[in-house]
């Protein structure tokens, strides 16, 4: 992952106001901090909507220039700039390679208020626009009448018509390699688990809680796994015969073979115990010396166990973090999965099954939050968090940073947050970043 060194952006609030921040360069982390109105959440949106090429929500924030820079040395530079209509407020797009060779620039028309028309008249989903009034998918030719119609009741006249971070990489293809795999998060957790409106049968909306898909993501993992898994298991034991009998008569250390075998048995229980394996393997080593054709055999069933086993191990890896995190912090339950690979609670006192709905508002923060992050955010992707420390009890503050730590190291994320928190901070001021009312 190629991660982000650097941020600066002039003119925040349209004011003088000015900050530079300098990402962790020896870890996953950095933690933005300084007094209310230094722009602390602001400069969150504004990197995540440069990342996400979201060139409305650029439109509408109060900055003259933002550039990011990364670990690579090519950096990204966003400016404002006049267009010809003096209504018409444009949007400079530069790129720049490691020894200041110009990859490629992009100049074109935006209005803030093309938000209005689109959170009125038009939803986006899945890159489709979809007519709120009808429910009908406008094709990008109405997409682009719908906003001509719009820019000549504002007096702005024709123009160009907005373009959408899908259109500018299709077009220019240096800068969809310059933010390739970021893949941005924005957290605001005040609103981490608010009811997400889905697309009913009848048309209207319904409801689901965020928590509900992150756990559902879950369960689809750990099938995907299990199924490839089982497709190993099955080509293998197709074919184990026929390897037997043309495995080379290379000479195996018996010693060499005995130590692979407890690592691999060791290995296969733990997975058994997650209830990520299904079934656990009882086959004990030789206690007497084994000859060579014994050897040759062991050692191939050791292959293809332990090829059975690598489909398991990725998953395995985030669902321990998860309990991890859940269960030092949860009083009186455990983080259990059960054989259809969803995630349950499970009573300590009389092992009933607990409902998500039934835990504490801080319960299901930290629950919605570690399982999007472990499960639905795409390696690669730069996580920005706004004020982790709500609904957090004090000794939760003091075990954040070391929890998202791990958290980003296994799910290969860039973690920025921003917080008002000592306790989030937990004495790691080398991962701070001090925002002032420099101007």
């Amino acid at each position: 992952m190629r991660q982000i060194r650097q941020f600066t952006v002039e003119g925040l609030f349209d004011s003088a106001l000015t900050h530079k921040i300098s990402f962790s360069t020896d870890g996953r982390v950095t933690i933005i901090a300084g007094p209310n109105g230094v722009g602390k959440t602001h400069i969150l949106r504004l990197i995540h909507a440069i990342l996400g090429l979201q060139t409305p929500a650029l439109a509408r924030m109060p900055f003259q220039v933002a550039q990011l820079k990364l670990a690579d040395g090519r950096s990204l530079r966003i400016s404002r700039t006049s267009g010809d209509h003096p209504r018409d407020p444009m949007l400079l797009l530069e790129g720049q390679g490691p020894r200041g060779r110009k990859l490629g620039s992009i100049e074109f028309p935006t209005d803030p208020h093309y938000e209005d028309l689109i959170d009125r008249f038009v939803a986006r989903n899945d890159g489709k626009f979809r007519d709120t009034r009808t429910g009908r998918i406008l094709r990008p030719a109405e997409l682009d009448e719908y906003i001509r119609l719009y820019r000549r009741r504002r007096g702005l006249g024709d123009g160009q018509p907005v373009l959408w971070g899908d259109e500018i990489l299709s077009d220019n293809e240096w800068l969809g390699d310059l933010i390739e795999n970021r893949n941005p998060i924005f957290i605001d957790t005040k609103r981490l688990d608010t009811p997400q409106a889905k697309g009913g049968t009848d048309g209207a909306p319904t409801f689901r809680s965020r928590i509900d898909e992150y756990i559902e993501q879950v369960k689809v993992q750990v099938a995907d796994a299990r199924r490839a898994s089982l497709a190993v298991t099955q080509e293998t034991d197709q074919s184990f015969a026929k390897r037997v009998l043309t495995r080379s008569k290379k000479v195996i250390r018996e010693e060499d073979l005995k130590r692979r075998y407890e690592d691999i048995a060791e290995q296969s229980a733990e997975l058994y115990r997650s209830g990520l394996s299904q079934t656990l393997v009882d086959v004990q080593f030789p206690s007497s010396a084994v000859d060579a054709t014994e050897t040759r055999v062991l050692s191939i069933f050791i292959d293809d166990w332990q090829r059975k086993l690598e489909p398991l191990l990725p998953v395995n890896d985030k669902l321990k973090a998860l309990q991890r995190i859940v269960n030092d912090k949860f009083i009186g339950k455990k983080l259990r999965l059960d054989k259809t690979g969803a995630l349950v609670f499970v009573a300590d006192d009389d092992q009933s099954i607990i409902p998500v709905t039934l835990l504490s508002s801080g319960e299901q923060h930290i629950l919605a939050l570690f399982t999007m992050l472990l499960f639905s955010a795409q390696p690669g992707s730069v996580v920005l968090i706004d004020e982790p420390e709500i609904s957090l009890h004090a000794a939760w503050k003091h075990a954040f940073l070391d929890d998202i730590t791990d958290v980003a190291n296994i799910a290969d994320l860039q973690i920025i947050l921003a917080t008002h928190s000592s306790g989030i901070i937990n004495g790691r001021w080398d991962l701070v970043q001090e925002l002032g009312m420099r101007r």
